[in-house]
């Protein structure tokens, strides 16, 4: 966080079916989840982490101030998942992410 910055707390449900794919994406700040059901793997530029019911993960910003992702739910049933987005109040939550091309590392 950059000192005397105004920050926006965004919560949110996330529910997926198992193969859904978000589009490439990125947030002005760090995203954290907690699944409590399904599973899912996010793929960033500096790799995948699988995520399973019961566990957490928070993906930092890079250099820029920035998190670019794509996300895959993964396992046999819907992904519910709940989401915070803490971002820069002058900037929206989320925007496309069209300069970065993923690797395709969550393939079911």
């Amino acid at each position: 966080m950059k000192a005397g910055e105004q920050y926006t707390a965004q919560y949110m449900e996330g529910i997926s079916n198992p193969g859904d794919v978000t589009p490439k994406h990125r947030h002005p700040g760090p995203e954290a989840w907690y699944t409590t059901a399904g599973g899912f793997c996010v793929e960033t530029p500096d790799g995948k982490t699988e995520v399973r019911a019961g566990h957490g993960i928070v993906i930092p910003t890079d250099h820029s101030g920035w998190s670019m992702m794509t996300l895959i739910a993964s396992r046999t049933e819907v992904r519910r998942s709940l989401v915070l987005v803490l971002h820069e109040s002058a900037h929206n939550w989320t925007a496309p992410a069209p300069d970065w091309m993923p690797k395709g590392l969550c393939k079911n």
